[in-house]
This record gives C-alpha cells, structure tokens and sequence, in this order.
C-alpha cells in the first residue's frame, strides 16, 4: 500500500510540473512561433509589398482636384496584449475602405473615409470574434469613419518621391461614438498617385470600448493604434 501512494505521489508531482510548463510554454509557442502580426504601416513596409506585386510608379501629375482611396489601401488595429506574463501584439487589418480627398496646391481641403469594421481580420478567429463582437458590435456598428474637421496644410508639394509630414484633426465615429482625434500623417508623390500613412492612438473608454482582457490568462492595455495606409487616385472624370 505504502508504494502505491509513493506512485501516486509521484505521478501528481509529475501532472502539476507538467501543467506548470504548459502554462508558460503554450503561451511561448504561440508568440514566438505562431502568432503572425502584420508588420507596421510604413513606406518602407509598403514598398516592400508594391515590389512583390511588381508594380512602379508612374509620371508625376498635378495635384489639385478630387482623389479618392484606390487598392491597395490598408485599415487596422494594433493593440498590447500579455499572454500569461509574455508579450506580444494583436494586430486586424482590413482593405474594405472607401472615402475622398479635396486637394488645393499644397493644401487638403476636405476630406473622409469610411472602414468596414466587420472584416477586420488577425491572425487569431478568436480574437476577430470578441472584436466584431462585444468590443466593436459591428452588427449595430460595421462603420467606422473619419471626416477632417479643417484642411491640412502640407506647407508645399512634395517632389516626387519625397515623404512629407502633417496632421489632420478630424472626428473619428467608432461604435457609434464620435470623438475628436489627430491623425499623425506621412504623405508622398508616388507618380501619378499619392501614399498617405496615418495613425493614432484612442482609449477604448472614450468610444464606449469594453475592456479587451480576459483575466487572468489575457490582458491588454486600455488604449490601441489606430493605422490606415491610403493610395489615392485621381477621381475619374465623368462623361
């Protein structure tokens, strides 16, 4: 009788280290070699996309007129998460988004876009269905848009090529709650095209978010980025 507790003392110690290991390695695996975020939004990040695609610039064109979002354009998320104490990134992006810009010489004088939030997509069908569901209620919310609130002055045209600085104040509608928020934007003369990069950062309490975590296994920061990556192009002409 006495081995037999032994064992199963023994087979206990052995469940309760292997149970110890799971908690921390699941997690390990999963950030470092599973978990897929897509890269930042930057030029040097799109290029790197629009050489894959082999596709080029094209002859510089004047810039007054109406531009409008062209393919490929790119929405999305970023968001710190901590998996059981390791850290990792949670990123949703998606390519349905449409809207317009209103440009005068060097200055934007209107502008919006709109993102269907309901194709927001990770790397994780989990994680998308807690956010199209109880964090953004896409079904009562699958919009989310951005209006400038006054034009931007870029300062001067860009040479081709040549990546400017600005920001646009504008008011963002998330989950049916509209704030004032500041874009921090890059722009570009790409041929006969223009890239914009934009983003910034909202506390999910000011659009009536709720808190993403689910403790004690996930946790995340109670503020995200917000990152949009534009191609715009010349509004056709209508006959």
């Amino acid at each position: 009788m006495g081995l037999i507790r032994q064992r199963w003392k023994l087979l206990l110690v052995v469940a309760i280290g292997l149970a110890a290991i799971a908690y921390v390695a699941i997690p390990y695996v999963y950030i470092h070699f599973i978990n897929d975020p897509k890269p930042e939004l930057t030029f040097a990040n799109r290029d790197k996309e629009l050489a894959k695609s082999g596709k080029s610039a094209l002859p510089a064109s004047a810039t007054d007129g109406e531009w409008v979002i062209a393919q490929p354009s790119t929405a999305g998320y970023r968001v710190k998460e901590t998996l059981n104490g390791q850290s990792t990134e949670g990123v949703g992006r998606t390519n349905t988004i449409d809207g317009s810009f209103t440009l005068l010489g060097p200055t934007v004088k209107s502008g919006e876009f709109s993102v269907d939030v309901s194709t927001l997509t990770s790397d994780q069908t989990r994680r998308d269905n807690q956010v199209k569901g109880r964090l953004l209620a896409t079904d009562q919310f699958p919009v989310a848009t951005f209006t400038i609130d006054q034009p931007i002055e870029l300062g001067t045209i860009p040479a081709d090529g040549t990546t400017i600085a600005a920001k646009a104040a504008g008011t963002l509608s998330l989950r049916g709650v509209e704030n004032r928020v500041t874009l921090d934007l890059q722009a570009r003369l790409s041929g006969d095209s223009i890239d914009v990069l934009g983003k910034t950062t909202i506390g999910f309490a000011d659009f009536e978010i709720p808190d993403p975590s689910k403790k004690p296994f996930v946790t995340t920061e109670q503020s995200g980025v917000l990152e949009v990556s534009l191609k715009l192009a010349r509004k056709p002409a209508t006959s």
